[in-house]
């Protein structure tokens, strides 16, 4: 089927029909239009408004720390409208577009005036360009000036004009107009020209700043002669966090922070770690790190990352604060605390001597001077750093329960690897950052009360602030590390902790000397410091905790200049007299005496059970040491023997299940080294069997040494009516 017109029908459209026919393309070109302008979405906006800016980081005092670069080395700060002066605002209107609140986008008015300007002059005099239709520049560049560009700058401002008021407009305009050298926006055009925060500027110097965008190398101070400004570059590596703990808010809807450090405290702590470069430099240590703690509320007040951000040689933009190290026995004082909260006597003498731990690995440990002391009271192990009583302690009290208590510390970078540790969680062998270890020491001047980092204000906190440790704990670790006389077993009397008010100082050295550190606190103030090499390479072999120590001690110095605040006592326990060298309460015969804090609840005990180690004998006081301790005593020691009977019969080496390697390289026959300690009958023999068939008869000390071969052994050892047996392998 076809259709057709026929004359008479043809001879319908008239005139009057064609006018409407053309009225009606008209309206249906400009509904068209409509519809492009107001419902297609200006998307090159939607990316405007969510760009990023530059922030402006200030110190706890109101200091200028950084403005951080964008794009190219480009500043732009970005001032929410309520807060730019009102004479800034009316400045660049009255500059730029005296109209802006009469009109929609585009000034008839003004291009008519421009018009007649630039005929009459011959030459482009004015460009009547409104300030929507400058932000519709910069938002939507062109890359040649010509009238159809002009014709996009036009469209573009109608659409801004639509979607954004008045007031939006003008301040994203006062926050991208760019001034030249790499500024943008009115704040960082006022930081750059003057020197000065916005709402510092003088009416005179808001005019200039209004001049500068139409030519900055004509108009702007530094054209004229002025010493360009030089943005501030401090505690870059507090920023770089700040930067990761604030992610993508940082720039867009976080443009100003304010630090909780104090910047002359920083820089203070910057020359004290300088100069303890310069002695490291000597024993191989190329760079170092320091965090200072505000105890009362867990404030960042120092953050020092590195011995120097641009020494690229030495890897300067690592943040030793963050990195992961091994930070050895500074890591003894929670475990002590630990094991005092779950029971242990502070009173307790502890064994130093050669003891092997573990079984199918067997742990080792020895003491950095490679001597051993005997019974050492806990105050003194911990005070001087003495390794074997320390993996004592963890093994007495479980190394899982350590693990876990060493996470409620907020060591995080311990909970995927810690427990493979094992043992050597008591010397700090897990790898931890400076940042959780001195987080976790402040808790001990702080009663037991852990709390997270800050290190800006308005820092979104954990809820759940946990208290790890009892106050009485934790006071009384104070104690022991504030005890001067108690470290001069590890440090002998010249050290480097002797300060006038009362602080506490605890160091470290990782095996094989890769990292040293040290902290130190008052009742208010905790500093870390941790020096090595970031490349991993040993440092001279030595502890050289000194250096580290210096630098905490500095701080502490600067911080409590004429204040000696004293920590706290414990308030459930009693400062008493007890022997020396038992930690017992003292018996007539006790030569020595010394104080320590006992337990209300065990004080009736204590006072009970007197010292019975010191004896008189032929006149002489001599020592009777516990049965544990037969290895260690020795022909050297004069007036001194072991009390066989303190303890039941136990084969305390080689430990069950232990596995040995036999040397293949040897020809000689190979012995095992045994060694069994108690037992009720203190004269008679016992009687040791290998493998169900060779017997062993050994008098006391029970000492003795037995044949190595390849395969899987047992051996029962048995003394009047007491026995106990192992099994080992050799392969």
């Amino acid at each position: 089927m076809s259709l057709k017109f026929s004359e008479g029908a043809m001879d319908t459209f008239t005139p009057l029909n064609k006018k409407i026919a053309a009225a009606g393309v008209l309206f249906a070109l400009a509904v068209i239009f409509f519809i492009l302008f107001f419902f297609l979405p200006y998307h090159e906006l939607e990316t405007f408004l969510g760009r990023k800016n530059s922030v402006a980081i200030y110190d706890r005092n109101g200091a200028l720390v950084q403005v951080t670069p964008l794009e190219q080395g480009i500043r732009r700060e970005f001032t929410p409208f309520s807060q730019i002066p009102q004479a800034v605002k009316t400045a660049f209107i009255k500059a730029e577009d005296n109209r802006f609140y009469k009109h929609h986008g585009v000034d008839y008015r003004a291009v008519l005036r421009a018009a007649r300007q630039n005929v009459s002059k011959m030459r482009k005099v004015s460009g009547a360009s409104t300030i929507t239709m400058q932000l519709a520049r910069i938002i939507s560049p062109s890359e040649k000036r010509n009238i159809w560009a002009k014709c996009k700058d036009v469209y573009n401002a109608y659409r801004i004009e639509h979607t954004l008021s008045k007031d939006e407009i003008l301040e994203q305009y006062l926050n991208s107009i760019p001034f030249g050298y790499n500024v943008e926006g009115v704040t960082s055009g006022a930081r750059f020209f003057f020197s000065k925060e916005l709402e510092q500027l003088s009416m005179e110097e808001i005019s200039s700043l209004a001049l500068i965008p139409r030519n900055p190398s004509r108009y702007s101070p530094v054209a004229r002669g002025a010493q360009p400004y030089e943005w501030p570059f401090f505690m870059p590596h507090l920023v770089e966090y700040v930067k990761s703990q604030t992610g993508s808010s940082f720039g867009t809807s976080i443009n100003r922070i304010t630090l909780t450090a104090d910047l002359d405290l920083q820089n203070f702590v910057n020359q004290q770690v300088y100069i303890a470069m310069e002695k490291g430099t000597r024993a191989r240590i190329d760079n170092a790190a320091a965090l200072v703690l505000d105890n009362r509320t867990g404030k960042v007040l120092a953050w020092v990352g590195s011995n120097s951000w641009f020494d690229m040689e030495h890897s300067g933009q690592i943040d030793g604060i963050l990195v992961h190290n091994q930070m050895g026995s500074s890591m003894k004082p929670f475990l002590y605390a630990m094991a005092i909260d779950s029971g242990l006597d502070v009173n307790t003498a502890l064994p130093d001597i050669p003891m092997d731990f573990g079984s199918e690995t067997v742990y080792i440990p020895a003491n950095f001077n490679n001597r051993f002391n005997g019974p050492v009271r806990l105050r003194n192990a911990l005070a001087s750093s003495l390794n074997v009583p320390a993996v004592y302690t963890l093994f007495t009290y479980g190394v899982e329960n350590y693990y876990h208590c060493l996470l409620d510390l907020g060591f995080e970078s311990l909970r995927n690897t810690g427990l493979k540790a094992d043992l050597g969680l008591a010397l700090g062998a897990g790898e931890v950052s400076l940042k959780e270890l001195t987080a976790a020491f402040s808790i001990f001047p702080r009663d037991g009360l852990y709390l997270p980092v800050q290190c800006f204000e308005g820092q979104q906190q954990e809820l759940n602030h946990k208290q790890i440790f009892s106050p009485d704990t934790s006071r009384i670790i104070c104690s022991i590390l504030s005890d001067k006389k108690a470290r001069v077993g590890g440090f002998g009397y010249h050290q480097s902790f002797e300060t006038e008010y009362p602080a506490i100082f605890k160091t470290g050295t990782a095996n094989q000397y890769q990292n040293i550190v040290a902290l130190g606190a008052t009742p208010d103030y905790t500093v870390g410091v941790w020096m090595g090499n970031f490349s991993g390479n040993t440092v001279m072999g030595k502890t050289g905790s000194s250096l580290p120590a210096a630098v905490a001690k500095q701080v502490l110095d600067y911080l409590s200049a004429g204040t000696r605040k004293s920590f706290q006592e414990p308030e459930h326990y009693k400062k008493v007299k007890v022997c020396a060298l038992s930690g017992k309460a003292p018996g007539e015969c006790c030569p020595s005496v010394s104080e320590e804090y006992v337990s209300l609840d065990h004080l009736a005990g204590f006072e009970k059970e007197k010292c019975t180690w010191h004896v008189k004998q032929g006149g002489v006081i001599a020592v009777k040491y516990p049965a544990e301790y037969q290895k260690w005593v020795s022909s050297d020691f004069q007036n001194s023997s072991v009390d066989f009977t303190t303890a039941g019969l136990k084969i305390v080496t080689p430990t069950n299940k232990s596995r040995f390697f036999a040397d293949q390289g040897s020809n000689k026959n190979q012995q095992l080294t045994v060694e069994v300690i108690g037992g009720a009958d203190s004269t008679g023999a016992l009687t040791a069997v290998l493998d169900k068939k060779s017997i062993y008869k050994v008098d006391r000390p029970f000492i003795f040494t037995i044949p190595v071969t390849a395969g899987a052994h047992t051996l029962d050892v048995t003394l009047g009516n007491e026995s106990d047996s192992i099994s080992f392998t050799v392969e």
